[in-house]
């Protein structure tokens, strides 16, 4: 199986827990009658998803993905063994390590280095399809692309597996400023390839952009978290 789908499976699967907590015979329940009542979540099973999703944390080490013989051949192509080892999180939310990471709102001066395939699977990414999200990405955030020499802010990426259907992937993302470097191990799935990888570099780049100091406002948690729900097009 890919290692792509195994972590959307993963995904999936912590979510089936949390909504269809009580097994089959609740699924049965959802398929005779899709809008009892007894299918919604009750109060403590949305605030135990919530935790699951935004509040339980694991060593990506430990993780079910990284301890899997199967995958290794997906592991060290551009993080290190000591990158691994920062990284926590969870299959939805994405693993990271963010440090002393800091990207101040002056620094809107970019270098962005192409995101390469790795394993062959992954070369159907073309790595110029990229120019075009890291433009998009940078228009929407009012950042500019400069030489590396010139960039306050640096981002590099490999990208390490795909979906067999060809609409999803993980990307293995390091964002470099002045005071650290933030790590990111993410997959995303949309309707079609190009969703992804810009739904996939809009998300980690706004999650970087939050790392300046501040608190995030309402308005960009629900942007984060709007970013990981559902089908949308590219930013």
């Amino acid at each position: 199986m890919c290692f792509h789908r195994v972590l959307v499976l993963m995904v999936i699967s912590i979510l089936g827990l949390s909504l269809f907590g009580q097994g089959s015979s609740r699924v049965d329940k959802l398929r005779k009658d899709p809008l009892s009542p007894d299918n919604f979540l009750n109060p403590n099973e949305a605030e135990a998803m919530y935790k699951r999703i935004f509040e339980e944390r694991e060593a990506f080490t430990r993780s079910e993905l990284y301890r899997n013989p199967r995958y290794k051949a997906h592991f060290g192509h551009f993080f290190k063994p000591s990158d691994y080892a920062k990284l926590i999180g969870n299959p939805i939310i994405g693993y990271y390590y963010y440090g002393k990471f800091v990207w101040d709102s002056k620094w809107r001066d970019v270098y962005i280095e192409p995101f390469l395939p790795t394993v062959p699977e992954t070369k159907i990414v073309n790595p110029d399809a990229w120019k075009v999200v890291y433009g998009i990405v940078c228009k929407k955030f009012g950042l500019k692309q400069v030489p590396k020499e010139n960039a306050k802010i640096r981002i590099s990426g490999r990208v390490i597996s795909i979906d067999p259907d060809r609409n999803g992937l993980t990307c293995e993302i390091k964002i470099e400023s002045p005071t650290d470097t933030m790590l990111y191990f993410m997959g995303m799935k949309k309707k079609d390839m190009g969703n992804a990888m810009g739904a996939l570099f809009s998300y980690v780049t706004e999650v970087a952009i939050g790392m300046n100091g501040k608190k995030l406002t309402e308005q960009e948690i629900n942007s984060i978290v709007n970013t990981l729900q559902g089908p949308k097009k590219l930013p």
